[in-house]
């Protein structure tokens, strides 16, 4: 048996930005992939952590859920010779359906939290097909059709 994200994360990853990790409780979420998912899909799109190849463990979250908690206060910058300068990450954790965003070093607020747990195996999210959430398919795959009186995207 496979998890459904793995066995289809090749097309899901070209609609939904997918992050895996065996541990919940160490979880991270780049700033540039996240935007080029916004600038394509706005706010259109699901984040999709998943914990096992082989079976269902995955919480599928609509960003727009996010926008208060993934902020650039939150953002850790990337340390270490291996990593590229200037890139910036958020570091959260998922525990009994509760995400929580972790703070920077030296920082004296508080971790922001949200409950998540009706984005657990939540698969209706992403629809029955790749598309099926969003209102409108990606940039590339947007095909006219001419009406009567209007020119629709399908």
């Amino acid at each position: 048996m496979h998890s459904y994200i793995e066995e289809n994360r090749d097309w899901l990853s070209s609609r939904y930005y997918i992050r895996f990790g065996e541990d919940p409780l160490r979880l991270d979420l780049h700033k540039n992939p996240l935007n080029e998912y916004r600038t394509e899909y706005l706010d259109n799109f699901c984040l999709i952590f998943y914990f096992s190849k082989v079976q269902n463990d995955v919480y599928i979250v609509p960003v727009s859920e996010l926008d208060d908690i993934f902020t650039e206060d939150n953002l850790w910058p990337e340390v270490g010779e291996n990593f590229e300068i200037g890139r910036q990450r958020w570091k959260f954790k998922i525990e009994d359906d509760i995400l929580t965003v972790l703070r920077k070093r030296g920082s004296n607020k508080k971790s922001t939290r949200l409950d998540i747990s009706g984005s657990h195996n939540n698969f209706e999210l992403l629809g029955p097909g790749a598309h099926a959430w969003a209102p409108f398919p990606p940039q590339e795959e947007r095909v006219s059709v001419l009406t009567r009186n209007n020119v629709l995207f399908i």
